[in-house]
């Protein structure tokens, strides 16, 4: 291993770091709906007729004396909704086939134990592993009652904000259970003027899709113009950050797709024009907000705990006794592609792995296939490692033997070095006849490294993006393919294997250039720490190749 490999070793992984930063139960009993919400509603008029306590509006939240806000549970074989009566807003949405996390093997648990307290020794800052069984992935995570998703707002027109307005639901539950299946809630609310909303929720037993359609009623003997309708979103910042992966704002506009960091929205309103669909990405996940209407424009702002995001429409003109509507089509569930394109054909953009797609997505077709065979994940990086070096062995075998050449000139070089030590044009003039007398590139070594680094660029894509991939077990104490190796042997191993191939393939005289190689395998074990422990693997699998490569060679020598 020469000294440009190791450059261009070092500024590859450099270069993906920095990637990283600057790019991105039992069903509840059913009501019948129409009884309720008139029973309801009839209830309302008849409170407002008799002298029951109005509602009361203090800027822009309205409360009601009195009122308790209950939820609605919404049960499907693939996620648990709940909405609350409190706006008529999404409080909760569980997806049942994934957890938010995986039972840390023993031993990973021991190591991670002793590294926390071995940071407290030294006054660094660690996490203890706690015994929190695993729990369904909570992909609406907003706490603060104010900002639940899909609330509405008017910026003029009498409706004002439906923050804290008692809707009344039509059921006090849905349950689907069949293929197929499909069931709609409705939340409503009557102004003490007469002006209805009602918020229509669609779910579906087999997708993650949910329909929603507002319907505004004026049943005024004069026209209501509702000003620039408003559906917000908002999404909890979370609280650790890790080396890969994105968190933010999403949307498609003008043929484009945009992903927003949290720190780069402000705390004022960010306008986007003619967006198509918007939404929020967190890892594996998504939720998207597809508008029926043509012309939407975005509005974004955080906050010290949330990051909001609201769909804008043209002003609703309503005539007397007319109704408005809009629907929205959302999907809050896994980054599938073929999932995301039946809600629209540019949503599959959000699953892209940006500019590695081309070759992340093969590299995934063919994980995707051994697993058939395997079933494990782990096994299929080792296969996809063995795949890549039969593939490259034509274009490696030549510059690992060039490598073993270069080693046998080193004589002659250090007796050049030694014999033009004061004129250095002349030595590297000399060195370079010299490996062109024998045939030798100086830059072959490269060649190895060069062929695998988008490889590994693209499986650092894919581990953290891919929901394959997403707490794939290996062996033992490898439970999370995606995330660090808890123990730290595979990199300490992949160091090692690194150590071995340098000291078989050294070529460098220089002793500063040597020490600086012997350096190398430290810093890089460092650096792979906390890397996905797929990727360490397929780097480690990778240097056993390569050593068991460059035995043969120098064996034949």
């Amino acid at each position: 291993m020469n000294t440009r490999l190791i450059i261009a070793l070092t500024v590859s992984l450099l270069l993906v770091v920095l990637y990283q930063f600057l790019f991105i139960k039992q069903p509840p009993k059913e009501i019948p709906e129409t009884k309720e919400i008139a029973a309801a509603n009839k209830d309302e008029g008849k409170g407002q007729q008799e002298g029951a306590a109005p509602l009361v509006v203090t800027g822009q939240r309205r409360l009601t004396e009195g009122v308790v806000y209950r939820d609605v549970v919404v049960d499907t074989p693939l996620y648990s909704a709940t909405l609350t009566t409190y706006g008529g807003r999404l409080k909760s949405w569980k997806l049942k086939q994934y957890r938010d996390k995986v039972p840390m093997h023993p031993v990973g648990k021991f190591v991670q134990n002793l590294e926390y307290l071995v940071k407290g020794v030294f006054g660094f800052k660690g996490k203890k592993v706690e015994e929190i069984p695993p729990q369904p992935v909570e992909i609406v995570n907003t706490t603060a009652m104010a900002d639940l998703p899909l609330g509405i707002s008017f910026q003029k027109g009498g409706i004002g904000y439906d923050e804290g307005i008692p809707f009344v639901p039509s059921s006090g539950g849905i349950s689907l259970t069949h293929q197929g299946e499909t069931k709609t809630l409705t939340l409503r609310w009557r102004s003490p003027r007469g002006e209805q909303i009602d918020k229509r929720f669609t779910f579906y037993a087999d997708t993650y899709r949910m329909d929603m359609e507002l319907v505004i009623s004026n049943p005024a003997s004069r026209g209501s113009s509702k000003d620039a309708l408003e559906l917000g979103w908002a999404a909890a910042i979370p609280k650790t950050n890790k080396s890969y992966g994105f968190f933010g704002p999403i949307y498609y506009s003008d043929g484009g797709f945009q992903k927003i960091k949290p720190k780069k929205v402000g705390a004022g309103e960010t306008i986007v024009q003619n967006v198509d669909w918007f939404g929020m990405e967190e890892d594996y996940f998504i939720t998207l907000i597809y508008p029926s209407a043509k012309g939407t424009s975005l509005v974004m702002k955080r906050t010290p705990e949330n990051v909001i995001h609201s769909t804008q429409i043209n002003p609703l003109a309503l005539s007397p006794g007319a109704n408005g509507r809009v629907s929205y089509t959302l999907f809050l569930g896994p980054k599938v592609s073929s999932l995301l394109a039946q809600i629209t054909p540019t949503a599959k953009k959000a699953a892209s792995f940006g500019w590695l797609n081309l070759l992340a997505v093969p590299i995934l077709k063919v994980l995707n296939f051994t697993n058939t065979f395997t079933g494990n994940y782990g096994l299929d990086i080792v296969i996809l490692a063995i795949i890549l070096k039969i593939v490259f062995t034509p274009l490696t075998h030549k510059s690992q033997e060039q490598m073993k050449v270069m080693q046998q000139l080193q004589p002659e070089v250090k007796r050049l070095q030694q014999k033009y030590k004061d004129d250095k044009q002349t030595l590297n003039r000399e060195i370079m006849e010299l490996y062109k007398r024998r045939k030798v590139n100086p830059l072959g070594g490269c060649l190895p490294l060069l062929l695998q680094m988008p490889v590994f660029f693209a499986l650092y894509q894919a581990l953290p993006n891919a929901i394959e991939l997403r707490q794939a077990p290996f062996i033992l104490w490898i439970r999370d393919l995606a995330d660090k190796d808890p123990t730290y042997i595979t990199p300490l191993l992949m160091g090692a294997t690194m150590f071995i191939q340098q000291k078989m393939t050294t070529v460098s005289a220089d002793p500063t250039q040597m020490k600086m190689m012997s350096f190398m395998p430290i810093f890089f074990t460092f650096i792979f720490l906390n890397f996905p422990s797929g990727l360490v693997i397929y780097w480690l699998v990778t240097n056993v190749l390569s050593i068991g490569h460059q035995f043969y060679i120098n064996k034949k020598k």
